[in-house]
């Protein structure tokens, strides 16, 4: 039906047709979508994007995609509270791809799937269940701190490697890749971290009270 001169999809999921213009909407729930608020003698930007089933989701994808890229490109969230930059960017991730899929790009489902079976592996299997929880701490001269732990049977790696490591009593959440400076054939596994950024002077503090902390990797 056609309202005031705006065009919206009839209850068979056909496109009005108005002054030679179609428009055609995605019907994702069930329900018609509303009307649109960018066409007929009265625009409305608000109504446009949060009006209708399409309408929102497609908005709420766009500012979270929006969000996370400017996250990403000032630096200054991520080096002075990475923790709360961690959170949205996870978050922000999840609701642009789910809002993203709702919306229409069903490709997304199977992104979706795979990045969730990759965060499992990653920080439940290995990091929870396959490598170790503890970790001994030594602070060195020229302000580096030294970590090492006996490698476990099921830890294999070649020079030159690096392992994501995160120690939750300077950075709940925050792992950083670190080079292994062992041998592949060394019986206990080290890495040497120098203090240059926040995270690894907090390190390094740690390393002066205790010789021993919480770690996961």
């Amino acid at each position: 039906e056609v309202d005031d001169g705006i065009i919206v999809e009839t209850e068979d999921n056909e496109p009005a047709i108005a002054g030679g213009r179609r428009l055609v909407s995605r019907d994702l729930s069930g329900s018609v979508d509303s009307i649109y608020g960018l066409n007929g003698p009265n625009p409305d930007l608000i109504k446009f994007s949060l009006d209708g089933n399409t309408n929102f989701t497609g908005t709420v994808s766009l500012v979270a995609m929006a969000v996370l890229v400017l996250a990403s490109v000032l630096s200054i969230f991520r080096r002075f509270g990475f923790e709360l930059w961690y959170i949205v960017h996870i978050g922000g991730a999840l609701l642009a791809g789910w809002y993203a899929f709702i919306h229409g790009a069903d490709e997304l489902g199977a992104v979706l799937v795979w990045w969730a079976v990759d965060m499992g592996a990653r920080y439940v299997l290995m990091a929870g269940v396959l490598y170790p929880h503890k970790a001994s701490l030594r602070k060195l001269p020229g302000d580096i701190v030294e970590i090492s732990f006996p490698k476990p049977a099921t830890f294999e790696y070649e020079a030159g490697q690096y392992a994501k490591i995160s120690i939750p009593r300077i950075g709940f959440g925050q792992f950083h890749p670190i080079t292994i400076s062992s041998s592949p054939r060394d019986p206990v596994v080290t890495m040497h971290v120098k203090g240059l950024g926040r995270w690894s002077r907090r390190l390094g503090k740690l390393a002066e009270r205790q010789e021993e902390g919480a770690f996961l990797m």
